[in-house]
């Protein structure tokens, strides 16, 4: 899944204020990322910082995916996700917005996750759409941890 994201401010699990999840982690425990940061990462919630025109696109995969080292930045660990729909989130003050929900397919799991941030000044890249230029390409790789 491909999205273009206006004001992105994170990725939440967007089932976390169900009723029957209220003692879940809030996603807004996570405090976002600090001074020369990009990337904050808790329970519920991927905290990103933004530069440009963000696209997001996730992929979840059977194992670890290769690490190609692509991408300007990146981002490798565990995020744990209540009911394992996420969307990206956009805010601007006094006014937020849930993009499209991607199922991870798994409630209440801890996921590995890698994430990577490219800033894209061309219209080559492959794995995003032809027509954006000068825009912030978010990977999120998603695979189980091995038992």
């Amino acid at each position: 899944m491909i999205e273009g994201v206006k004001d992105l401010y994170g990725i939440f699990d967007i089932g976390v204020g169900e009723d029957n999840l209220r003692d879940e982690p809030s996603p807004w425990s996570v405090e976002g990322p600090g001074p020369g940061e990009w990337i904050d990462v808790g329970p519920n919630a991927v905290m990103l910082e933004s530069a440009g025109v963000p696209y997001v696109r996730y992929e979840l995969w059977d194992g670890e995916p290769p690490d190609d080292g692509s991408g300007e930045r990146a981002w490798t660990g565990e995020v744990y996700l209540s009911t394992g729909r996420i969307s990206a989130m956009s805010m601007v003050p006094g006014f937020t917005h849930h993009n499209a929900v991607f199922d991870l397919g798994r409630r209440a799991t801890t996921w590995r996750l890698r994430v990577r941030w490219k800033f894209l000044d061309n219209d080559r890249e492959p794995l995003f759409p032809r027509y954006i230029y000068e825009v912030d390409l978010f990977t999120f790789q998603f695979w189980l941890p091995p038992f």
